[in-house]
Parts: structure tokens; C-alpha cells; sequence
């Protein structure tokens, strides 16, 4: 039997020196990589202040 785990995840953006547009395609990168890795699938919405990962 598998098992089924949810997680939601809530947080703010800080923007660091490479600007919001290379923030957000450096998170996809490692967590694309990251989820493959260990099996995972989730969805990540943004609405330019607030992350929320599930």
C-alpha cells in the first residue's frame, strides 16, 4: 500500500541580487531536480510576494 503525504507550504519572497524573474527560475530549476530525485510531484503558485507549495 502506498501512502499518500501532503504538505503546504506558505512564505514570502525576498528578492536577492538577480532580480525576481532568476529567483523564480533558479527555485524551478533545483526543485524540478529535487522532486525527480525523490519521487515527488507538488504544485508551486506565486503571486509576486507570497510562495505557496504544495
Amino acid at each position: 500500500m502506498t501512502r499518500l503525504i501532503q504538505l503546504i507550504y506558505v512564505s514570502r519572497f525576498v528578492a536577492g541580487n538577480r532580480g525576481m524573474l532568476s529567483e523564480m527560475r533558479n527555485i524551478l530549476t533545483v526543485s524540478r531536480a529535487n522532486n525527480y530525485h525523490n519521487q515527488l510531484t507538488g504544485c508551486l503558485l506565486f503571486d509576486r510576494e507570497i510562495f505557496v507549495r504544495s
